[in-house]
């Protein structure tokens, strides 16, 4: 081979080189994998609109369909229940067991969300003790390096309970990697005054076991899916019997599929593990905000010498802008002006999209609407609004 050929065919052999290394660079971060950090969990005032709904008792062979570069297509799941998901701020009675990293570091919650009474209380709420239970809730708290429930409190005659966790219960690590997993063992006892006491343990693993791309009804998704088993027992005793009860252990799992889009999962599946290979689904929720619903509306007051009637049609045409039945201002409509419930005021195009952007995130929360026009002095309009996903 003579000096020129050999210098041709090492150029074409670098090129092609290069252009291979390229490719497959390329090709790697189409399919990337999604990691899920701290900044995308929740933070007090988020909130979401999901469809929630019973799918009586769906078998699914949930614990092998995953891998890396997945595909779950969930596209036919049922347009049920709509409702909210709120992340709140620790409740003020509560502050002096979440919120007090002197006394109880370990426990400190981020933020806190209320539950509908567990097997448990509603267990205790039937057993006729002089006892009135009222919110319960799950206090919750993102690390740099994990996601963890901290506690659970109650109230019950009108005092709170708080039922802390020694050790904390933790839910995954954080950032989440494929492959990866935990196993954490929570207990929790306390004196419940009159009645006697209450205690507990969740052992839970967790599994980050896929990813990939997920469909539902409501869009395409880049996720991480996580699996997570716990293994629940509660005591109880009690002074006026002098006796305790064990209640049996009981397993559940759960499934949840997490996008950096949202700080909730974009579906979650909860069911009872059914043999080795697949589980038992009973509830199935999914994010899915393309359904605006007003909830309420305050009182539009005519301003002197304006008509009632003028006043309720315009109040009847923000509520059409509101649930997304038109996709412009009517003209009447032009002096009205818009606040969050935290006091930021909104445009008109911010109104119609359905979303508040704060930075970086995306925040969904109800919107409070003051009427100042000629016509009317004053209304307000509270609205679940329709958020748009994040590209």
């Amino acid at each position: 081979m003579d000096r020129q050929c050999a210098t041709e065919f090492w150029w074409r052999g670098f090129f092609g080189l290069t252009a291979v290394a390229g490719c497959i660079w390329m090709g790697s971060g189409l399919n990337a994998q999604v990691v899920i950090t701290s900044s995308v969990l929740p933070e007090p005032g988020d909130s979401v609109q999901v469809v929630q709904y019973a799918p009586g008792f769906l078998n699914l062979a949930l614990q092998t369909e995953t891998g890396a570069g997945y595909f779950w297509d969930y596209s036919d799941l049922v347009d049920s229940t709509y409702r909210m998901v709120y992340y709140l701020d620790v409740p003020t009675s509560f502050v002096w067991a979440y919120q007090n990293p002197i006394l109880y570091p370990e426990n400190v919650a981020s933020y806190c969300m209320r539950d509908s009474q567990s097997r448990f209380w509603q267990t205790l709420d039937s057993m006729g003790l002089p006892i009135v239970i009222g919110n319960t809730w799950t206090f919750y708290r993102v690390d740099a390096n994990r996601f963890v429930i901290t506690g659970i409190g109650v109230e019950m005659n009108g005092f709170p309970l708080a039922f802390r966790y020694t050790p904390i219960d933790t839910l995954f690590l954080l950032p989440t990697s494929f492959g990866n997993t935990v196993s954490s063992l929570a207990e929790f006892g306390e004196q419940i005054p009159g009645i006697g006491y209450y205690g507990g343990r969740i052992q839970r693993t967790t599994w980050i076991d896929g990813w990939g791309t997920l469909v539902t009804p409501f869009d395409t998704f880049d996720v991480v899916r996580i699996r997570t088993r716990t293994i629940r027992s509660d005591t109880l005793y009690l002074d006026s019997l002098g006796i305790g009860f064990r209640f049996p252990p009981r397993t559940e799992e759960v499934y949840w599929w997490y996008s950096p889009v949202y700080s909730t999962p974009v579906l979650e599946l909860q069911g009872i593990p059914v043999g080795n290979s697949s589980v038992q689904v009973r509830q199935v929720m999914y994010v899915d905000t393309t359904r605006r619903q007003v909830v309420s509306t305050g009182v539009a007051v005519p301003r002197s010498g304006a008509s009632f009637h003028a006043c309720s049609e315009q109040i009847r045409q923000l509520r059409r802008v509101l649930a997304g039945q038109t996709g412009s201002f009517p003209s009447e409509l032009q002096h009205w002006v818009f606040y969050t419930v935290g006091g930021k005021q909104l445009s008109a195009e911010q109104i119609l999209k359905g979303f508040v952007e704060d930075g970086t995130r995306m925040r969904w929360q109800p919107l409070a609407v003051r009427v100042e026009d000629p016509t009317c002095r004053y209304a307000t309009v509270v609205v679940l609004p329709q958020p748009a996903v994040q590209k």
